[in-house]
């Protein structure tokens, strides 16, 4: 299990700006419950492979602002 700490859960938040729940748990391939729960501060820990897969998420969202 690895902690979702408090900036990660905010860069979550600002990466995913207007999108919508449902568009992120898309594109990210995490469940848009536990995508919910992690951005709402219901869940602290997840599991390595949801983790990963939000840190890929977010590193394609951080290069397409660089665009």
């Amino acid at each position: 299990m690895m902690k979702i700490t408090k900036p990660f859960r905010m860069s979550l938040v600002k990466a995913k700006g207007m999108d919508t729940v449902k568009k992120m748990s898309i594109s990210s391939g995490v469940n848009r419950w536990t995508l919910s729960n992690i951005l709402n501060s219901r869940k602290s820990e997840v599991t390595t492979q949801t983790y990963c897969k939000l840190e890929i998420w977010l590193r394609r969202k951080n290069d397409e602002y660089k665009k």
